[in-house]
């Protein structure tokens, strides 16, 4: 028999909890976008020397706006490089409990599907006669393979 790789539990009053603390997170970040895969490609990603690069370069403009544009915002590119601040450091807290969420996820998953394989081995072996005969069906209809279309027949 396969070995239970996570037991645990959520009770409803957790799930509750965690539900309205997200939403509360979601209120407090009524600015986050979320872009599409062909739009975060044509974007700068900044990364550990462009940061130090914009720290530098944003250390300038405060000091010496004076040989800058009229129209060029130092104040924006503070509050730029302040929230990308603020936000990296909520990703280091949450990207591991994501992390985490991820894996144990997997793992309920991966035992759930194999307890299930291992009632249908035994409804197949012993629920003969027992009124399960649709069932077993059912359920053997999820491993039948489709039809695979053969390339030179569907041009």
């Amino acid at each position: 028999m396969q070995r239970n790789l996570v037991s645990a539990q959520l009770a409803a009053q957790a799930l509750t909890a965690i539900h309205q603390a997200l939403q509360t997170v979601e209120e407090n970040l009524p600015f986050l976008i979320d872009l599409a895969a062909e739009d975060r490609r044509d974007l700068s990603a900044l990364g550990d020397r462009t940061y130090t690069f914009t720290q530098k370069a944003l250390h300038i403009a405060i000091n010496h706006s004076d040989i800058l544009p009229r129209n060029f915002d130092v104040e924006e590119f503070r509050r730029d490089l302040q929230l990308y601040d603020d936000l990296k450091q909520l990703l280091r807290r949450i990207s591991p409990l994501v992390d985490k969420i991820e894996d144990t996820t997997l793992l309920a998953g991966h035992d759930s599907y194999h307890q299930a394989l291992a009632v249908y081995g035994y409804v197949k072996a012993a629920g003969k006669g027992l009124g399960l005969d649709e069932l077993v069906a059912d359920m053997r209809s999820k491993f039948a393979k489709g039809k695979r279309s053969d390339p030179k027949t569907d041009s």
